[in-house]
């Protein structure tokens, strides 16, 4: 049995891997969910299957480096950013879905608490944001951008001049 001094950071967050039978048992679950993965993900391209099956490999080795890339919080920060930025890259799945990894997985690897997490989503300035984009995407959904843009044709006519003395006008 390893002393509790010598773990690795894996073994801290993820229990112990040199017990046979729990090895043999993660193993086995792992594979069992490889494949029903495999068999969800077939119409999908490549591109998106390796970087939803990378951006966790890749955490998982960062956390589980037997040394210190910086020091230990930051480094969980880099496997978790490591993660984030192979899923946005690739879309593997919808960026939404990747701007909520933290909040899942930091309180599960220490990183704080689930309200010091969440708050952090909470600040005014996420909520400017998001009211920005519900309106964009309502007026997207009525095609009223269609309908400004073609009225603004419709009074300068499509000459460059006529839509630079419009916008200098009215805006």
């Amino acid at each position: 049995m390893l002393n509790s001094f010598y773990l690795s950071k894996f073994e801290y967050y993820f229990g112990p891997i040199f017990r046979p039978k729990r090895l043999y048992r993660k193993l086995k679950t792992f594979i069992t969910f490889f494949l029903w993965f495999y068999a969800q993900m077939k119409p999908y391209p490549l591109s998106k299957k390796i970087g939803f099956i990378s951006g966790p490999l890749f955490c998982t080795l960062i956390l589980g480096l037997p040394f210190d890339l910086v020091n230990s919080p930051i480094d969980t920060v880099i496997a978790i950013a490591t993660w984030m930025i192979i899923w946005w890259v690739t879309e593997a799945v919808s960026i939404s879905v990747t701007a909520l990894i933290p909040l899942a997985l930091f309180p599960l690897l220490g990183m704080g608490t689930i309200k010091e997490v969440a708050s952090n989503y909470a600040n005014p300035i996420v909520y400017l944001f998001f009211g920005g984009f519900v309106i964009a995407l309502a007026l997207e959904k009525v095609q009223l951008h269609k309908r400004i843009a073609f009225s603004i044709l419709k009074i300068t006519g499509t000459k460059a001049n006529g839509i630079n003395v419009y916008y200098n006008i009215y805006l």
